[in-house]
């Protein structure tokens, strides 16, 4: 049979064309194959055979809104991060700790819009605003990796002019 063209009309009143190519057989038997043999199985290679090697431990927490790796004694990069007391409750009221976190998103939000040449102007005065919490090194650790982010031509889609990085959502 040749296949065929027929318009049909739905009940929703669009009307389709649909192809019929004609019908199948199901009652007739299908015809056993025969089974293909399994291909030989490759041997496991040397490293399957050896224990893992240990995670390294950490022993500084990890958090988005941390200030921690920031805030070094004495600035000295050499040094770890001082890590933190235990939060005693009446800090747990303060929206302090979530300081870095509002700045980046803050910067990440309007610095795409500013001319590249104006941007570290533009990124002080919004840091000065939003994160005067935070100390002036740690302002420039936080303007400077934002700016090496949205400078970064891997990255120009996202944070190019008229580019929607953040948004301010309302639940």
């Amino acid at each position: 049979m040749q296949a065929q063209i027929e318009t049909v009309s739905l009940p929703n009143g669009d009307i389709v064309s649909r192809l019929e190519s004609g019908t199948v057989d199901h009652a007739a038997p299908l015809e056993p194959q025969p089974a293909a043999r399994p291909a030989a199985t490759p041997p496991l290679p040397a490293w399957y055979h050896q224990k893992a090697a240990a995670e390294p431990v950490r022993t500084i927490p990890v958090a988005p809104s941390s200030v921690i790796p920031y805030e070094t004694p004495d600035d000295d990069e050499d040094k770890l991060p001082i890590e933190p007391a235990v939060m005693s409750p009446q800090t747990l009221g303060s929206d302090a700790r979530f300081v870095r976190g509002r700045l980046v998103h803050k910067l990440l939000e309007y610095l795409p819009e500013v001319e590249q040449g104006d941007r570290r102007r533009a990124a002080e005065t919004l840091a000065g605003h939003h994160g005067r919490e935070l100390s002036p090194p740690a302002r420039d650790a936080i303007i400077n990796e934002t700016l090496a982010i949205i400078e970064n031509d891997a990255y120009a889609d996202l944070f190019g002019p008229g580019s929607r990085a953040e948004v301010s959502l309302i639940a």
